[in-house]
């Protein structure tokens, strides 16, 4: 295995060699004074960084996008941390030496932000001493997106203790583009959540947001993220076709029995997982990442195997919490409390897409939902939430260490696959996307629906953002959108929420470019789908028809 390390830290070294090459051929080449002297700039920068440590501001910055580029390329990759805490040694030193102007800093930065797009790093959060961590590259960083914007993954990590202007640019930079970035996440609760799962405070102060939803410890951790789903409809429907077989009186009994399917469904994931696990090293070795991380060198193994760093908990995304919370609510008042009908006419209706039930289908539909603040059902949810963190953290993995769920997915258009719930939902509606209530059933406004979100405790999980689709009439008549946002987001994050994605877009022009995507004036149009970002045109139809259907919020 080490001989394999060897062969890819060779490879890298030669491969940034030759980038010094190709740049001193073109210089000889080029007529331009100022572009000779760029390409020259650029060898000697490459020259250098292939086998040393980065001397200057331009050299780290440079040798950040070659790390992530060759990252991605041969793997899965993680989390690449704080853009921040990385560079701010080189920055003040390049700012001493009188070789890098505040433009050239952010310009650089942002260069690097249009070649590697939908990458994702993190600013903020807290030091080792748990103190504000800001310092002048976060600026800089946020900065260099405002410059260019586009597709990139940027988080900025809240604390109430965050500089307050960083908080408020940031806020103000997500409201003017409008496209999810940055994401604003809650560093405390993640922090908290990496303690809860038994990493020390020397490491859990580290944890930054790493990807769609999930956070890590970059170099410590391997979470085998966005890989394992756990679909909740599957165990629901098998719950109630055991509840008919077992004749099953009242609710405590039928939520029994969820638990114990949902334990069926977390054990034989178990059993896949420790089969390709016993596997991966061979197989799909992270190779790069691991010649980057604290473990695998020293021990001779990748981080993929086991042991191969000290942090190896499998992540493992939700499929359908809402669907199955709004499911057993109405279940419980119509078959158990009021006798209505029965579950074995509710499982014929679901199984046939609700065809000549329409007048059920209507009673179900209109139960309360979550996303309402309507505590009856959004104690449901919280509830199933518990019991899924209670199995899934209850289970071990060949390494050693825990599940852990996380309230996010990206597979909600696979709907028709799925079939109609007894929510009401029909087969071709989309499901929930990830814990965000089902579209079109929160109908109190934005506030009430991050109240539901924010009763989970999120400490138990590995994310579960808060998906917000608005449109810029929302905010008419408000100056500043930015403090909107800020004063929204600081106030869910107080409550328990761990994440925001907000996009704030023009309903109108994201149909027509729906119709129309050769129009140019379209062609540039930034959405969050889920946890990641994507050009508006470039997205399959139905994914963009599941993304127009979100935009439904009116008001606060």
């Amino acid at each position: 295995y080490l001989h394999g390390l060897q062969m890819i830290c060779e490879s890298t070294i030669r491969f940034i060699q030759r980038h010094a090459e190709e740049a001193r051929e073109l210089a000889q080449s080029e007529a331009d004074a100022w572009q000779r002297a760029t390409y020259l700039r650029i060898a000697e920068c490459c020259e250098h960084i292939a086998v040393n440590p980065p001397r200057t501001y331009y050299e780290g910055v440079q040798w950040i996008h070659f790390a992530v580029l060759l990252d991605r390329v041969v793997g899965h990759g993680n989390g690449y941390g704080r853009l921040d805490l990385y560079l701010i040694d080189l920055y003040r030193h390049s700012k001493r030496a009188g070789e890098l102007s505040d433009d050239e800093a952010r310009e650089y930065l942002s260069e690097v932000f249009l070649k590697l797009r939908g990458h994702f790093f993190s600013v903020g959060g807290r030091d080792a001493e748990l103190k504000d961590a800001t310092n002048e590259m976060s600026f800089v960083v946020l900065e260099a997106y405002d410059l260019v914007g586009d597709y990139n993954n940027l988080g900025v990590m809240w604390h109430p203790d965050i500089d307050p202007e960083l908080y408020a640019y940031a806020c103000d930079v997500l409201a003017r583009h409008g496209e999810s970035i940055p994401v604003l996440v809650n560093y405390d609760l993640m922090r908290d959540a990496q303690l809860r799962s038994g990493i020390p405070e020397e490491d859990a102060w580290k944890v930054v947001y790493s990807g769609c939803q999930w956070f890590c410890i970059p170099g410590k951790e391997y979470c085998d993220q966005d890989v394992n789903s756990l679909n909740l409809l599957m165990p629901m429907q098998r719950t109630i076709a055991a509840a008919i077989e077992q004749g099953v009186a009242d609710f405590a009994g039928f939520y029994a029995i969820f638990e114990t399917e949902l334990a069926r469904t977390a054990q034989a994931m178990r059993e896949l997982k420790n089969t390709q696990y016993e596997l991966l090293g061979s197989l799909w070795p992270e190779m790069f990442t691991s010649m980057n991380s604290h473990g695998p060198i020293e021990r001779g193994i990748d981080m993929v195997d086991q042991r191969g760093v000290d942090y190896q908990f499998t992540s493992v995304n939700i499929l359908g919490v809402p669907n199955v919370a709004d499911s057993f609510h109405a279940i419980r008042a119509l078959v158990f409390e009021q006798e209505m009908f029965t579950l074995a006419e509710v499982q014929e209706a679901a199984a046939t897409n609700w065809a000549d039930q329409e007048s059920m289908r209507q009673r179900f539909l209109n139960q309360d939902k979550f996303g309402n603040d309507l505590d009856e059902v959004d104690e449901l949810l919280v509830r199933i939430t518990e019991s899924l963190a209670q199995i899934l953290n209850g289970m071990a993995n060949l390494r050693g260490q825990h599940f852990r769920p996380s309230l996010f997915h990206f597979q909600g258009h696979l709907n028709s696959a799925i079939g109609a719930t007894p929510d009401g939902r029909l087969a071709e509606e989309y499901l929930a996307h990830g814990m965000n209530p089902q579209v079109g059933r929160n109908l109190d406004g934005l506030l009430a629906t991050a109240n539901s979100m924010a009763k989970v405790d999120q400490r138990k999980f590995q994310g579960g953002p808060m998906q917000v689709e608005l449109q810029p009439r929302f905010f008419d008549g408000k100056e500043d959108i930015g403090g909107y946002v800020r004063a929204f987001s600081e106030t869910f994050f107080a409550k328990g929420g761990v994440q925001i994605n907000l996009n704030i877009m023009d309903l109108k022009k994201l149909r027509d470019a729906m119709a129309h995507p050769e129009n140019p004036a379209y062609q540039n149009i930034i959405v969050r789908v889920t946890g990641y970002c994507s050009r508006f045109i470039c997205l399959p139809s139905h994914y963009q028809q599941e993304f127009v259907e979100r935009m439904n919020y009116e008001g606060f």
